[in-house]
């Protein structure tokens, strides 16, 4: 039965007697969402944030570093691994004119305990081109990458966790979900929910009937109060969550795990909040990032959606940033950048600054990326080496403008399904392929911001559902069919593809897949304010263009003829076509060259 008002709590339940058993939880850069590592230049600085189980102490806690050094014109180097603000190894780098494989395995507290809300793992460089110490001191072609096997591990006694908190924080960025066979529409719905939660948390979700995981969690049957529970078995740990518990109340809880929570118990409601956006559609970012001291370069990173609880679209950012002084006479450079594309640059000036900037639409994505860098400027005098850098930070008041842009496609498809809609699959899926068709549809409900929304699972549509619709279908003998203009193409392949098409007017977005063929199953979907994509096994590989008016004429021509290349070569044509245009360019010039030459002997 659910309530309103429904407890998602961290309440102590044992299965059995808790016994005091030592596991070994470790994780990857890879694994926490960092795919490439860190790469690091000049006297530049990386962090990895990992929440720890705040009531239980962790022993041994090893960090294992490996890193490839390519650094042609280094004249001194090294690399300094911080664990929460302090120094815990380092390493020398040697000049070597060649690329270099750099391995630190470092013991923080071999033997003693380590307690802490979180981890704070920073890497740091220092990659020294020149010998004068003030001079222009590093150079872009000197960078070290920290790869992303580095791996961190740690100790824990399992029995010692308690809290929902704890076990949440423990959760691996792999997290394993047990699910019973044969799935029914409520557990369908649930697993759906549960894997858009964790997609959207940065978590990879993997669904199986039999998981050996440390900690992972478990779909159960229906309980009377809905409760979400902890249950210690030998060498696990497992987050119970039974069918009727209330996903959306547990993905806001989820949300505040980073935090620190007291108490045992914690209220969480499903409810929908009121808009956060005021009358003049501006939206305050919640939460900031703290002060940052800038040696020489340093960045600031904040996410927001593209559309507001109203619907609005993002349309211009305002910052508020106050800058402490300087021994330089030179003001810093900010520069901002969103989803990875520069759209301003300005210099602020000592103290406050408020600084706005136009967000390009064709740039804007259903969930979205703002980095602001600050530079520190060189001036005479000037030297960023022995001194502790130049404090910045963003104020209360940083945030967002939305406008009353309309918008299309995805965007309109995904407003709808946050609250609330049908997720239709086949027939056959409640027996077979149910769980790779629900972690393909929980990817894409993620990539379109909808997150653990309220919706409903049903097989078939013998009945036609009511509200906005998420459908996955095989599509028929002709394949996948994508509109990219004319002519449209038909894609055969071996591969693993899906085919996205949204139809803003009926609220309704239609995922077909090949009949026979295993689903793609991405780490992240990234859709923007498109129609339609083509989804393969490492995320979108072709979209239309996010803007309102849809894809230009040239860019269809683009897309067309890069299809068409594809398709060519695919069918082993194009390599053939290549060849007749080389012989008719042979044949052109040498006909070109007997002419000039009967011409100068005819002079």
């Amino acid at each position: 039965m659910r309530k309103s008002l429904l407890p998602v709590l961290a309440l102590l339940v044992m299965v059995g007697p808790a016994i005091a058993e030592t596991v070994t939880v470790e994780t990857t850069l890879a694994e926490r969402g960092f795919a490439e590592g860190f790469l690091l230049s000049g006297r530049q600085a990386s962090s990895l944030y990992l929440p720890l189980p705040t009531g239980t102490a962790i022993t041994n806690l090893r960090i294992g570093m490996k890193a490839q050094l390519v650094a042609p014109n280094l004249q001194r180097g090294s690399v300094v691994i911080m664990v929460n603000g302090q120094p815990v190894d380092a390493l020398r780098l040697d000049e070597d004119p060649r690329a270099q494989i750099l391995q630190l395995d470092t013991m923080v507290n071999q033997g003693g305990s380590f307690q802490a809300p979180a981890l704070d793992l920073r890497f740091r460089a220092d990659l020294i081109a020149h010998a004068e110490f003030c001079a222009d001191h590093f150079d872009p072609a000197d960078t070290l990458q920290v790869l992303p096997e580095t791996t961190i591990a740690y100790d824990i006694d399992l029995a010692a966790v308690t809290t929902l908190r704890d076990a949440l924080a423990l959760l691996p960025g792999l997290a394993e979900v047990e699910v019973a066979s044969p799935l029914t529409p409520d557990a369908s719905a649930a697993v759906l929910k549960l894997g858009a939660l964790l997609a959207s948390g940065g978590y990879r979700a993997s669904f199986t009937e039999a998981s050996d995981a440390t900690v992972g969690l478990s779909l159960t049957a229906p309980s009377a109060d809905g409760a979400i529970r902890l249950a210690h078995e030998p060498g696990r740990l497992r987050i119970l969550v039974p069918e009727n518990a209330d996903i959306v109340a547990f993905a806001r809880l989820w949300q505040a795990v980073p935090a620190a929570l007291s108490g045992e118990a914690l209220q969480a409601t499903s409810a929908v909040a009121p808009p956060s956006a005021g009358a003049d559609g501006f939206w305050a970012f919640p939460t900031l990032p703290g002060p940052l001291r800038v040696v020489q370069t340093g960045a600031l990173g904040l996410d927001f959606p593209m559309l507001d609880g109203t619907g609005r679209r993002a349309s211009q950012v305002r910052l508020r940033l106050t800058v402490a002084p300087d021994w330089s006479d030179a003001n810093p450079v900010i520069t901002l950048y969103l989803n990875g594309q520069l759209i301003t640059a300005s210099r602020a000036k000592i103290g406050e600054n408020t600084l706005t900037a136009t967000l390009p639409g064709e740039l804007l994505r259903l969930s979205n990326r703002l980095d602001v860098t600050v530079d520190r400027a060189q001036a005479e005098g000037y030297c960023p080496g022995p001194n502790p850098g130049q404090a910045v930070q963003l104020l209360a008041g940083t945030g967002i403008d939305y406008d009353g842009r309309a918008s299309g496609g995805f965007a309109v498809v995904a407003g709808a399904l946050r609250q609330g809609g049908t997720l239709v699959l086949p027939e056959a899926a409640s027996d077979e392929g149910g769980l790779a068709y629900l972690t393909l549809a929980s990817r894409v409900l993620s990539g379109l911001g909808v997150g653990a929304a309220p919706v409903d699972v049903a097989f078939g549509e013998a009945a036609t559902p009511t509200g906005p619709v998420l459908s996955i279908a095989a599509a028929g003998v002709d394949g996948l069919v994508l509109p990219m203009g004319q002519p449209e193409l038909t894609l055969s392949t071996d591969q693993p593809l899906a085919s996205l098409l949204a139809n803003a007017d009926r609220q309704r977005l239609d995922i077909r897949v090949l009949e026979g063929q295993p689903l793609p199953d991405p780490a992240g979907i990234f859709l923007g304010n498109g129609g339609a994509a083509l989804v393969g096994p490492e995320g979108v590989i072709w979209q239309d263009s996010p803007t309102d008016s849809g894809p230009s004429i040239l860019q269809r021509a683009r897309d067309v003829s890069r299809g068409l290349v594809d398709v060519l070569r695919i069918d082993g044509v194009f390599w053939s076509l290549v060849g007749m245009m080389v012989i008719a360019l042979v044949v052109l010039a040498r006909a070109l060259l007997k002419r000039f030459f009967d011409d100068q002997a005819s002079r």
